[in-house]
């Protein structure tokens, strides 16, 4: 069984915590996985690290997408 975390009782610094480490965590992974291409790439001249930027790019709009038509249908 899965357990439900109530937002109505207790803590409210508590419950913030609990629902924001994870997205922080992933955020942070995420920026230093950028992070790391850019300098790797850098070294290349800055026609790559352009590539990188539109990739980088691309990816976060095709992830706010999907995230968005994902929480739409569970909404609906």
């Amino acid at each position: 069984m899965s357990k439900r975390l109530d937002l109505t009782e207790g803590s409210i610094l508590e419950k913030l915590l609990k629902l924001s480490l994870p997205i922080m965590g992933t955020s942070f992974i995420q920026m230093a996985y950028n992070m790391t291409d850019m300098l790797l790439v850098g070294k290349m001249g800055s026609d790559a690290v352009t590539s990188i930027i539109k990739g980088i790019l691309l990816f976060t709009i095709f992830m706010f997408l999907f995230k968005t038509k994902k929480l739409y249908k569970v909404h609906k």
